[in-house]
């Protein structure tokens, strides 16, 4: 996966728990967390998306070679 997407899904991850972990119960809105849970799992998913974009490109190569 490309490592951009993972360090920004963990970066998004870890925000999430700051924020969990440091607000007084009485105080926890779950909007914040919740948006960068969020944010990590766009992440994620876009960098799936781009490795699978590029297996399947990978393939096509192989399928066109061995055509030949």
């Amino acid at each position: 996966m490309n490592s951009e997407h993972f360090a920004h899904a963990k970066a998004n991850a870890e925000e999430a728990l700051r924020l969990q972990r440091d607000r007084p119960r009485e105080e926890k809105d779950a909007t914040d967390r919740i948006q960068h849970m969020l944010a990590a799992f766009m992440d994620l998913v876009t960098g799936l998306d781009e490795e699978f974009a590029e297996i399947d490109r990978r393939l096509g190569q192989i399928e066109d070679a061995l055509n030949i």
